[in-house]
């Protein structure tokens, strides 16, 4: 592996040159390793389809006001947001699919 070497307040760092970080968040990986933990994608994709927050997604397609009802309606009835967007037929399933998830699944 190649390495470049880069300065800060603490001294010279030698940082991998195929990373875009700097020295302060090389420092931070050999002083705080993390090996061998890895995520539970089932659970991160669970969380996601759960989120209210992914509601945001929608707003370019049907508009503030619309994404905030939906939100407000999976709230009030412990639903997702997709079931809600199903069930008020705002967009075809896969349409919504695609905007909800693209960049998760």
């Amino acid at each position: 592996m190649k390495y470049r070497e880069e300065t800060d307040s603490l001294g010279k760092v030698h940082v991998p040159e195929d990373v875009y970080y700097g020295p302060q968040t090389q420092r931070a990986v050999e002083n705080f390793p993390i090996s061998g933990i890895t995520a539970n994608i089932d659970q991160c994709q669970n969380n996601i389809q759960n989120s209210l927050a992914i509601v945001t997604s929608l707003v370019p397609h049907i508009g503030y006001d619309r994404a905030a009802e939906i939100a407000k309606k999976a709230f009030d009835e412990g639903k997702t947001i997709e079931a809600v967007a199903l069930e008020e037929k705002i967009l075809s399933e896969q349409e919504l699919k695609t905007i909800l998830f693209r960049k998760f699944f």
